[in-house]
């Protein structure tokens, strides 16, 4: 995740864009680099788990929630300025002729990545707070809303190269799946007072995590390669 978030971000960095899309650009960098601090504090953390450090491990994990809590928040207000900027642009003719539905299915991606990306930063601020009524409803709620955000993705046909975008976003929704289940459960052992099978769950939950992290980067990656070429 951290190697991934760097090169993101150098990637990003070799292209200049329209005035448009500078604010998005300069989103998702920031959310990139806090996508760096989050894996380096679970680096440390899972390290200091190893080594019994129960205190300092906890410690680097709640810097982790807190980085990627930011990630979440400036990849929503990437979300929102793509979206407005999408529309500005011109429709492509293969489309057109092929039946191919890349702009629909780009405005369902904008929309439903919003809501995800909602529902994480809710979790986040609940799992901050220790607030874990909350939490296990905004788990809940990312588990459905990641359902249907894979189910409206499928209802539509996009272009060869659009496809590997779609894929990766699949991918990245079934991830945000995994960590609403870990999530959940790790709750409800830390309220059964199974802390053992409660640190186990979360662990499993930031593995999943990352994957999002990871999957949401290459599709990012491969939707500014479409672009480029359309």
């Amino acid at each position: 995740m951290y190697k991934d978030s760097q090169k993101a971000i150098k990637d990003s960095d070799l292209y200049s864009v329209s005035p448009d899309l500078q604010s998005a650009k300069d989103e998702y960098r920031l959310e990139m680099v806090q996508a760096k601090s989050a894996a380096f504090y679970i680096y440390h953390g899972v390290k200091a788990y190893k080594k019994g450090d129960i205190e300092a491990g906890n410690s680097d994990m709640e810097q982790a929630l807190q980085s990627l809590y930011s990630v979440t928040k400036h990849a929503n207000k990437t979300e929102k300025l793509l979206k407005a900027y999408v529309p500005t642009l011109t429709p492509i003719p293969i489309n057109e002729t092929t039946n191919y539905q890349d702009s629909q299915w780009l405005t369902t991606y904008i929309a439903d990545s919003l809501v995800v990306g909602n529902d994480m930063k809710y979790l986040s601020t609940a799992l901050i707070n220790t607030n874990f009524t909350s939490a296990s409803t905004y788990a809940n709620t990312l588990y459905k809303d990641s359902q249907k955000a894979m189910n409206n993705s499928k209802l539509y046909d996009v272009s060869p190269d659009l496809q590997s975008s779609k894929d990766e976003y699949q991918l990245e929704m079934l991830q945000a799946q995994s960590a609403a289940v870990y999530i959940y459960y790790g709750i409800e052992a830390y309220q059964k007072g199974n802390t053992e099978a409660g640190d186990s769950e979360m662990k499993q939950a930031i593995q999943s995590i990352n994957s999002i992290t990871e999957h949401a980067n290459r599709a990012g990656s491969l939707l500014k390669a479409y672009k480029s070429k359309n």
